[in-house]
């Protein structure tokens, strides 16, 4: 039984036999702790004082982006379908945008760069910045560090678009946590399936790993965290990570782009939608 802070906490566990006597380091722990440890026919009792859960240091800024995805993004064209992973030309890209809402919000820069299999070709890249002809709330300049002072002057979106289409001409797209990237792509005129997402990828490969997000990932394979939340940057490290990526996914029998994103679309991950 708890009692809230200054009150005991009263813990039992009931043995179908006497309940054996407590380990002597056990009982010395739990003193230590001003707390008691004792059997009693059947039972061990455990009473310890209750405390206060401390205080979580939450820092201001906006929420984390949600981890969501679209079905639509897995289709595959029957020419791809028994494509191998390894002979596939990418596009691994990003974007920064004002805001959360791609109803609402604009974007604000585009990276992206050319892996071909498992190498990434860092001297075939693509960046640009986005003027996009209004303030940037104070919380998403936090996140990426661009403010509209900044951008002002710079090509707009519908001045951008026509060279990002050309480069992903042919390609197949892939970022992490992309339907959200996608979502701004296809208000701005771009619908581009199938993606390759590396946020469902991690999930694939480590369903049990408590944290996917780009930068865990980056650190579990080794990928240097440089240019974090620059659109360049994390399409530079999405790359990076993908390919660390493939030769896992051999393992598992998944060497088509066809198989991967067959295996994707049964995750619980992918019935989500942004």
């Amino acid at each position: 039984k708890g009692e809230g802070e200054g009150g005991l906490l009263h813990l039992t566990l009931t043995f179908p036999h006497p309940a054996p006597p407590p380990h002597p380091l056990l009982k010395e722990a739990v003193e230590r702790a001003g707390g008691s440890l004792w059997a009693e026919g059947s039972r061990l009792h455990l009473l310890l004082p209750a405390r206060k859960a401390p205080k979580l240091f939450l820092p201001e800024g906006p929420p984390p982006r949600a981890a969501v995805f679209d079905l639509a993004l897995l289709q595959v064209p029957e020419a791809l379908e028994e494509a191998p992973l390894e002979g596939l030309l990418y596009t691994a890209f990003d974007l920064e945008t004002t805001g959360l809402d791609p109803a609402k919000d604009a974007i604000v820069s585009i990276g992206a760069v050319h892996v071909l299999g498992t190498r990434v070709l860092r001297h075939e890249v693509l960046e640009a910045l986005v003027d996009p002809g209004r303030p940037i709330p104070k919380a998403s300049q936090e996140i990426h560090g661009l403010t509209w002072e900044m951008l002002q002057g710079k090509p707009r979106l519908e001045e951008v678009l026509p060279a990002f289409r050309a480069f992903i001409e042919d390609t197949v797209l892939l970022a992490h946590n992309g339907a959200f990237d996608m979502a701004f792509l296809k208000r701005a005129g771009i619908d581009h399936p199938p993606l390759v997402d590396t946020l469902l990828l991690a999930h694939l490969l480590f369903p049990d790993l408590k944290d996917h997000r780009l930068e865990a990932l980056a650190e579990r394979f080794g990928v240097p965290i440089l240019g974090r939340h620059t659109a360049l940057g994390d399409a530079l490290m999405t790359a990076e990570v993908f390919a660390r990526m493939v030769p896992l996914l051999k393992e598992r029998g998944l060497r088509t782009l066809g198989a991967v994103l067959y295996a994707c679309e049964r995750l619980p991950l992918a019935k989500l939608r942004y």
